[in-house]
């Protein structure tokens, strides 16, 4: 063969290496899971030392029809090693159109109707700025009687509470909730349960008619004690609204809940409107509390947020609903349900903060 065929072969193969060299590789986007169990946090300012409050399921949607009885799950398997830089900042979900939403958030935020209640911890911390922008926010609620001043700058309502009624805490309520401090006054955080307030109904009715009824004759809105979603916290509200009587004036009643079935979420709210009176949900989470090898896991908690979100802005019983958590430490709640990232929204928390 002559030598300028050769010459000639010889730099087509070359050239054919070079440009193979160039071409772009292909990666396997969301390729880690965010299939890990959680943490188990210290107790994040008294908010949250939760209790087997579900069952052992997972935030799947039933694939029969919500007239059928709910789908039992079955556990977990075993879960696998975990990736130390997994946390919901980088975790998004598997489907591409869900994955731009959330790591491509809008340049401009168009403002309307909504049902967002913001549940605030976090002091003065410039982030609620990034929660309140859209307009959507209609309550924000404290698990303390003070008001932080950039809880104050939003404009946005803001319900106070008196967290027990252990005297530290009646006398700081007693202290700032007067006339026009604030819109709404809640009554004692999670009275069903060891290491929150932890009262007996007779308790809670005695401080209630001491320290809240008298709001409403202030201008008060007021909103019921709150408990867990274990049973028995839905038997403790009967009872107190028993004991309460005529004159209790319970505006609005308070709902908490921790499952991971967005069809038991339903379930709960339709037997809690048996009490006939307006409702807020003022914390909830996809987070299973009976089994916490089982945990969701981050695609499943975006398909638990997707139904939540369609499903409490069309429910007319429910005035807002306020997912766990805006904050930075979740306690012992799963850390995917952070709605905050390092330096903002996380992806989740654009989700609910913009609507369905």
């Amino acid at each position: 063969m002559p030598a300028a065929k050769l010459l000639n072969i010889f730099a087509l193969s070359t050239l054919a290496v070079l440009l193979c060299s160039f071409a772009p590789s292909q990666t396997l986007a969301l390729s880690i899971r965010a299939d890990h169990l959680p943490r188990q946090i210290p107790n994040h300012h008294g908010i949250a030392k939760k209790k087997k409050r579900g069952l052992n399921k997972r935030c799947k949607p039933n694939p029969s029809s919500s007239s059928s009885p709910p789908v039992q799950g079955t556990p977990a398997p075993a879960p696998g090693p975990v990736d130390a830089n997994l946390n919901a900042d980088n975790v998004t979900p598997s489907s591409s159109s869900q994955l731009s939403a959330a790591t491509n958030p809008p340049t401009s935020i168009s403002s309307g109707p909504g049902k967002l209640a913001v549940a605030w911890a976090m002091g003065n911390d410039p982030r609620l700025t990034d929660i309140v922008s859209t307009h959507r926010v209609k309550m924000i609620h404290l698990w303390d009687s003070e008001i932080p001043d950039a809880v104050k700058n939003t404009g946005v309502p803001v319900s106070i509470m008196l967290w027990s009624n252990s005297q530290d805490r009646v006398d700081k309520f007693v202290q700032f909730a007067k006339p026009g401090y604030a819109s709404h006054a809640y009554g004692f955080n999670e009275v069903n349960q060891d290491g929150q307030a932890n009262m007996p109904v007779a308790a809670g009715v005695s401080a209630w008619y001491q320290y809240i009824r008298p709001l409403a004759d202030q201008g008060y809105t007021l909103g019921s004690p709150c408990t867990t979603s274990a049973p028995n916290g839905f038997d403790w509200m009967t009872e107190f609204f028993n004991q309460c009587g005529a004159d209790c004036h319970v505006d609005e009643v308070a709902i908490h809940w921790y499952d991971v079935h967005f069809e038991d979420l339903k379930a709960y709210i339709d037997k809690w409107a048996g009490f006939g009176k307006p409702m807020r949900l003022t914390e909830f989470a996809c987070q299973n509390f009976n089994d916490l090898n089982a945990q969701p896991s981050m695609d499943d908690i975006w398909t638990f947020t997707d139904q939540a979100i369609q499903y409490l802005e069309g429910d007319q019983r429910m005035m807002s609903y306020a997912p766990f958590g805006f904050m930075t430490d979740m306690s012992n709640v799963v850390p995917y349900n952070t709605l905050f990232s390092s330096d903002g929204l996380s992806p989740l928390g654009w989700k609910y903060v913009n609507g369905y």
